[in-house]
């Protein structure tokens, strides 16, 4: 059979004998770097070609090669069913089928889209102070040096504060700031408060060292180094002074002005206004899954499990007689009923009522307790206290709820990581855009010279990614959404573009019906996708009944003629161009389409409907 053009020069994968399931000893042919689709009815053994077989063995093979340390983990699959194969590359399997089931998983790092939006972050990113709105750069003595040159022209004064060795008193520390050279210090009391004016007998408040100690002398204690006209004649004198200071205070520096404003720079990123410390911007600070900067409330999930008035008295029409109070009425119903006859008689609680009809003061008691009695919300806190107890774990989940964070407000991130900003967002803002808003966003993105070299390779890899979501049809997710929320054609194609990204070439790839799900008016992006990959040199197998991805294939397998038993056989294996069922498949589709046509979505009517009212699931846009 003629190979198609695409294809040529590449050979093909020969397989004989294939015996696996419902297969009947066929013998298969198709061409590498080419695209392959394998048709036919349902159950007529398609995946068992594509995926129990071919993929199988594919698979089987690459890990044969690999080291023994390697092979411990990595899946073995055992040999399939057949007699020989020849022209096998690795193969790769992009199954249906639900994404990651964890919590923290969410399309953003699925994709690694998120893991490339935090390097950015951690090298071009700018902290700004969210206390005072001031820019945090990272100091170090040439940035505080290009700092006080750029100020106005009126001296400044260089101090900074020597630390107390432990137990140390302030008349020995001033004498070991003699010992080390100095001339001049003061009381840390007598200073002006950072960031305001200060007088002039603080701002000339200076003794010397040579000198007995002022009286009221307290800790900490000034160092005075320099006091010079920050201009460009003076530049190796300020940096020397600068590095004195650095050196000595350990990192930490004072510059005074003449209206006595004060301001600080630490080694590291400290706001020179109000004196907060930040972290370093490491990637590890705008991930939850690292200690490094997942919130420390609810330990990077964006939630945490509350106990909540819903879940505890479900029903609040009932008399907590008739146990409104669903922990204790049932197994705990004879251990509390004496105990809350008890407190009804002290604060005067009607136990005959309903219990939205109680006093908000009646209510409390009942909830969190009085001296002598123990509420409910407290009795299960002790029950979460006792969690290693499978009977106390079960008991708990039942009355608690997932609430969103109070602490990170669902960001599920240290507030110091969302004080970074690049373009304006932080990693928060960026993770709530859609592919769609994001691709526009990082297009127009501008940075200054030195972060354009230094973000170029994560620039373009972040769009690469990106640009390969969208082809797929995937540029309405936001980066963070849940993986356990997509269905299964979304995420076998963030697989698709997760391959995409990966730049793999001469490898077999194994799609189980990529369309599922998509919009028909996106088959045609989802194909170019496809041909993208081929372009690779990468070997496409494809499960599919779409006519369109039928059309475009350049070979086609033909399986049946019917399910189970009745399938397993070869019924057409070629060129797309010669396969006889090609006018049939596209007379058979247009025929479903117009009869579809004659009612919306291919459906009768009905008298009756089901209204689903004010949804906002996701990005449902109810009202």
């Amino acid at each position: 059979m003629p190979i198609p053009n695409s294809a040529e020069g590449e050979g093909s994968v020969r397989l004989y004998g294939a015996r696996q399931n419902n297969l009947k000893n066929i013998d298969v042919e198709f061409p590498r770097a080419a695209l392959t689709v394998v048709t036919g009815v349902s159950g007529s053994g398609k995946s068992s070609l594509a995926f129990d077989t071919i993929y199988a063995e594919g698979q089987r093979r690459y890990v044969e090669c690999v080291s023994t340390y390697a092979k411990q983990f990595l899946e073995r699959l055992p040999r399939p069913d057949y007699d020989r194969v020849d022209g096998l590359a690795p193969a790769l399997a992009i199954r249906q089928g639900a994404a990651a089931q964890t919590g923290r998983s969410t399309v953003g790092t699925v994709t690694e889209v998120a893991d490339h939006l935090r390097l950015l972050l951690a090298r071009v990113g700018e902290t700004i102070c969210a206390k005072c709105g001031t820019k945090v750069p990272r100091h170090s003595v040439d940035s505080v040096l290009e700092a006080i040159l750029a100020r106005e022209r009126e001296e400044v004064t260089l101090w900074f504060e020597l630390p107390a060795h432990p137990g140390e008193t302030a008349k020995q520390l001033w004498a070991r700031a003699l010992a080390r050279g100095f001339v001049r210090a003061r009381s840390g009391s007598d200073a002006a408060p950072r960031s305001r004016k200060a007088s002039a007998s603080a701002r000339t408040g200076w003794a010397r060292l040579d000198e007995p100690p002022p009286r009221g002398l307290t800790l900490p204690i000034h160092v005075y180094v320099d006091r010079l006209l920050p201009a460009p004649e003076n530049r190796t004198r300020l940096r020397e002074s600068l590095e004195i200071a650095w050196r000595e205070g350990h990192g930490r520096v004072f510059v005074e002005s003449e209206a006595g404003e004060t301001l600080c720079y630490h080694d590291g990123r400290t706001c020179e206004r109000c004196g907060r410390e930040f972290p370093e911007p490491l990637p590890q600070l705008f991930s939850f899954n690292s200690p490094y900067g997942a919130c420390p409330e609810c330990r990077g999930f964006g939630n945490v499990l509350t106990f909540t008035l819903r879940r505890v008295v479900p029903n609040p029409g009932k008399s907590v007689l008739e146990g409104a109070l669903e922990p204790w009425a049932n197994s705990w119903r004879a251990h509390f009923l004496p105990k809350l006859k008890t407190v009804s008689e002290r604060y005067g609680i009607p136990l005959d009522r309903p219990f939205r009809s109680l006093s908000k003061d009646h209510r409390k008691i009942l909830l969190e307790g009085a001296p002598g009695f123990r509420g409910v919300f407290p009795f299960l806190e002790r029950l979460r206290a006792k969690s290693y107890k499978s009977s106390a774990r079960f008991l708990v989940k039942h009355y608690q709820e997932a609430v969103l964070c109070a602490t990170c407000g669902g960001n599920r991130l240290k507030p110091e990581a969302l004080e970074v900003y690049v373009g304006g967002r932080n990693i928060a803002q960026l993770g709530a855009m859609t592919v769609g808003e994001l691709r526009p966003f990082l297009a127009d993105l501008r940075l200054d010279p030195m972060g354009e070299q230094v973000a170029a390779t994560i620039l373009a890899e972040l769009r690469g990614r990106l640009e390969y979501l969208s082809e797929t049809g995937l540029d309405y997710l936001t980066l963070d959404r849940p993986s356990k929320t997509l269905s299964g054609g979304e995420a076998q194609r963030i697989e698709l573009a997760n391959a995409l990204g990966g730049s793999l070439s001469h490898a077999l790839y194994v799609l189980d019906e990529p369309t599922v799900g998509l919009h028909p008016r996106d088959t045609e992006r989802l194909i170019r996708v496809l041909r993208r990959l081929q372009g690779r040199k990468n070997t496409l197998l494809v499960v599919e009944h779409d006519p369109d991805v039928i059309q475009s294939a350049d070979w086609i397998l033909e399986l049946g003629p019917g399910a189970g038993e009745r399938g397993g056989r070869v019924l057409y294996q070629g060129p797309r161009e010669l396969w006889p069922g090609g006018d049939l498949a596209c007379s058979e589709w247009a025929g479903a389409v117009a009869e579809a046509a004659a009612e919306p979505y291919g459906r009768a009517k009905k008298a009756a409907w089901i209204e689903v009212r004010g949804a906002r699931e996701h990005n449902l846009k109810g009202r």
